[in-house]
């Protein structure tokens, strides 16, 4: 707040007016200070948009001070400041908003795709000086419009925080690549329950990306997970998310915990904070094996079907107990010797 000697100025000037003779013409006395800032996209554009006095409204002892900006998504909505006769000289206002006021002159039509609900998209404050030369102008029960747009505010009185600080935070993730299907098998043939919901999520979202959680605010608090770290880099002024699956604080999702039961992107549609039953027979909200429980590749070699076929003198057994395959060397169905010189040495060896 300025010191006093800034407002005793202003009682005889325009500030924080453009032209205090123009618009509402009203008393330079009146409105001492202003400041408003932009905190959300609403496609105001510096050097273009304006804030300016819309309306004045006296009922009874009380003064209501509408500011409107012509930024196309704050159409409609007045920064409002009251005050009254009784109240003292060089009074600090914090705005309220009035929404849904129909401005005459002024265009809308700009979508910035904010849809969080009770997100602040402007706000500001005002010194109201002295009322007495106002209130001998305005008489109760008038309002006094400017609907063209006249009464100004100093574009430097403007402050434009869009796009300079997170107001809420949305949590998403990109559907991983899946596996196609092999020929010969179908989508329903495979695996389960989870790959006929996975289809039956592409065909409601139509989309790769998938928004978990949206307009989080509030003190949000970020950790390191399952193969990801989190850090802050005050000279870019971000937080990162890295992907790391060997040296991440947590280590690998597949680490040690085998049993981890939080929605993730194993399931395409799954939200956090809602409860979701888990899978008969599975400890995934996904259904199937755990990752330590699934075979990935057998020396190196992986693929979508891993074909293992005996040999002469190998057999091959699926152990269902511990849900194994058992290859053994039995050398059944070898023969002997099947070379006769060989056989002519040995009998001339042993003569």
């Amino acid at each position: 707040m300025a010191n006093q000697g800034f407002y005793f100025d202003n009682m005889f000037r325009a500030y924080p007016f453009l032209d205090s003779t123009s618009g509402m013409n009203i008393p330079e006395e009146t409105v001492l200070d202003f400041n408003c800032f932009i905190l959300s996209e609403v496609g105001y554009v510096a050097g273009t948009s304006k804030v300016w006095l819309y309306k004045i409204t006296r009922e009874g002892s009380y003064f209501t001070f509408s500011f409107a900006c012509d930024a196309p998504d704050l159409s409609g909505k007045l920064l409002e400041f009251t005050k009254t006769l009784d109240d003292k000289e060089v009074t600090y206002i914090f705005s309220s908003i009035e929404e849904n006021v129909d401005l005459q002159n002024i265009d809308g039509g700009y979508s910035s795709g904010f849809d969080c609900a009770n997100s602040i998209l402007w706000e500001g404050y005002i010194i109201i000086g002295n009322l007495s030369k106002i209130a001998s102008i305005i008489e109760e029960g008038e309002s006094v419009y400017d609907y063209d747009k006249l009464t100004q505010v100093e574009p430097s009185l403007i402050i434009d925080n869009q796009k300079n600080y997170i107001q809420s935070i949305n949590i998403a993730n990109r559907i991983a690549n899946r596996v196609t299907t092999p020929e010969g098998c179908s989508e329903s043939s495979s695996s389960s329950s989870s790959s006929s919901s996975s289809s039956s999520f592409y065909q409601e979202y139509k989309s790769d990306v998938v928004a978990y959680q949206t307009c989080i605010s509030g003190d949000v608090f970020f950790s390191n997970g399952y193969s990801c770290d989190v850090s802050i880099s005050a000279i870019e002024n971000s937080v990162n998310f890295t992907p790391d699956a060997f040296s991440s604080d947590k280590g690998k999702f597949c680490g040690n915990e085998p049993e981890v039961r939080y929605p993730s992107n194993l399931v395409p549609g799954i939200r956090v904070g809602i409860a979701h039953p888990l899978v008969a027979g599975s400890v995934l909200y996904s259904g199937g094996p755990a990752c330590p429980d699934t075979l990935k590749s057998i020396n190196g070699i992986n693929g979508k079907r891993l074909w293992i076929l005996a040999g002469t003198g190998i057999s091959i057994a699926e152990n269902t107990q511990s849900n194994s395959l058992e290859i053994s060397a039995t050398l059944s169905g070898l023969a002997v010797c099947s070379n006769l010189d060989m056989v002519y040495s040995s009998a001339s060896l042993n003569g």
